[in-house]
């Protein structure tokens, strides 16, 4: 897998979450405000995580940063994102995920390489 393909797979993963998210707008909107939002906000972090450090180890291959830098810059992003996820669920899911999508993704192009690149031996 390439860089593109790691890059690309992010952004769906990413768009993936927030559209099931939609698709259950009940469920989801109930588990916010009862006693289970912690619950539904690890397993989203786990999943936002996975795609995110993907990512992360991919641009990282060709550089020297030690493991504790890449997973800092994974957390970072993942929890940035699931920021944006809690406040689109207090604002009822209205916006479109493919919006909010491409508005990260450009918005983050080429960061994971300059955030890796601060940490670079």
């Amino acid at each position: 897998m390439d860089k593109t393909a790691s890059y690309d797979k992010w952004q769906c993963g990413f768009y993936a979450v927030m559209t099931i998210m939609q698709n259950n707008k009940t469920i989801v909107k109930n588990a916010y405000q009862s006693n289970y939002r912690d619950l539904m906000e690890k397993y989203i972090f786990k999943v936002i995580y996975s795609y995110v450090i993907d990512i992360v180890e991919k641009v990282a291959e060709d550089m020297i940063v030690e493991q504790k830098h890449k997973d800092f810059i994974a957390h970072f992003y993942t929890l940035a994102l699931l920021a944006l996820i809690h406040e689109w669920v207090q604002n009822d899911l209205k916006e479109d995920p493919k919006e909010i999508v491409q508005q990260v993704a450009t918005l983050v192009q080429g960061d994971f390489k300059n955030d890796l690149q601060k940490y670079a031996k």
